[in-house]
């Protein structure tokens, strides 16, 4: 009894989507369309400009129907060549992790904003088979009574374990020391220094970015460990305090 109540329903359901995909994938495709119901009589044209505005119904039909036929097929061409885009932007940032073509590389290079606007560049350097140095932040922060607090980001203990995460995306977008001087480094400096103030109650603290390098299998072979001290090396960023106005400043 319900499905012959919600057969009609699903007919006309199957109809329309019928129309929307033969509009989608082949616009030349004349739907039909219900027929309009016509009256009985139509009135005699009683002047010259009436038989003049009934003689352009038709070419105005035409105009439309041209004008409608262009637009979608227009429309039709932009969805294919942005899903073309699209495809590209999903597979390529995976495709472009070392050892990879350059050419691969490059293409990324060039549609970059892409997936990074979407949120489809999912760190696949970091699970790649060669993901090169890691990036990390150290700090040592000096408190009022010369008390030190010193500690890295990303931090293994921090809970909840996304915590981690996400500061290790951020510090793997630390730029090289020479960067830190001008433009958008000395504003990601000011910003990690300030945060890292607030956190410690300290006056001042030092910054360090810190290259982890990967250990060599010959090395592991040998008994060396992947977190030895000879695979860190510190660079320092600047020493930076909270000037009279609460502005951190580099010092």
């Amino acid at each position: 009894m319900i499905s012959g109540i919600l057969r009609p329903h699903r007919i006309a359901f199957l109809t329309e989507w019928e129309r929307f995909i033969s509009i989608i994938f082949d616009p030349n495709r004349q739907l039909p369309t219900p027929a309009a119901k016509m009256p009985s009589s139509l009135p005699l044209p009683t002047s010259d400009d009436d038989r003049t505005n009934l003689s352009n119904i038709g070419g105005e039909n035409l105009s439309d129907q041209a004008i409608k036929k262009w637009c979608r097929r227009v429309g039709f061409g932009l969805v294919n060549v942005w899903l073309v885009i699209h495809l590209i932007g999903v597979f390529l940032p995976a495709f472009s992790i070392p050892p990879s073509p350059e050419i691969v590389r490059d293409l990324y290079w060039s549609l970059r904003f892409y997936p990074q606007a979407i949120y489809m560049d999912h760190g696949y350097h970091f699970f790649g088979p060669d993901p090169g140095d890691s990036t990390l932040l150290r700090f040592v922060a000096v408190q009022a009574d010369g008390t030190s607090v010193r500690g890295t980001y990303p931090n293994r203990n921090a809970f909840p374990r996304l915590r981690y995460h996400r500061h290790f995306m951020l510090t793997e977008a630390i730029p090289r020391v020479a960067s830190f001087d001008e433009g958008l480094g000395a504003l990601q400096a000011k910003t990690y220094a300030a945060r890292i103030l607030a956190s410690t109650n300290a006056e001042s603290v030092r910054l360090y970015r810190v290259t982890h390098r990967m250990t060599s299998i010959d090395r592991f072979l040998a008994g060396g460990r992947l977190d030895d001290p000879e695979t860190y090396f510190d660079e320092m960023l600047g020493t930076f305090a909270i000037d009279d106005e609460k502005s951190v400043v580099r010092r």
